[in-house]
């Protein structure tokens, strides 16, 4: 019934070269995965946390990311599948750190 998503993003100025930090939540309610409510497919009810910094050094930007920085593993979607088991279902991603380089002709 509810989800929600906040960012928040700070500018700040290091030497010559401009920075930006950012952090971008999501909670997503609980649902189930079809009509009947079986107790075999609730998914939901989680908070996902993203960080990301950027750098700007003239041409050149870096970037770092982390993804899922607590790394949850909720479910984000769960069908009633009896022949898998009640442990089958779509997670979040684990934790992704990834950097980033590019320049700017």
């Amino acid at each position: 019934k509810v989800n929600a998503n906040l960012g928040l993003q700070y500018k700040i100025g290091i030497g010559d070269y401009d920075a930006f930090l950012r952090a971008d939540s999501m909670y997503a309610g609980s649902s189930y995965g079809h009509l009947q409510v079986s107790p075999n497919t609730p998914s939901g009810d989680y908070v996902k946390v993203d960080l990301s910094v950027r750098v700007e050094t003239g041409n050149v930007g870096l970037d770092l990311f982390v993804r899922n920085v607590t790394n949850n593993d909720a479910f984000t979607f769960r069908g009633d599948y009896a022949a898998v088991g009640d442990t089958f279902g779509y997670r979040l991603r684990p934790r992704t750190v990834v950097v980033q380089v590019d320049y700017t002709f």
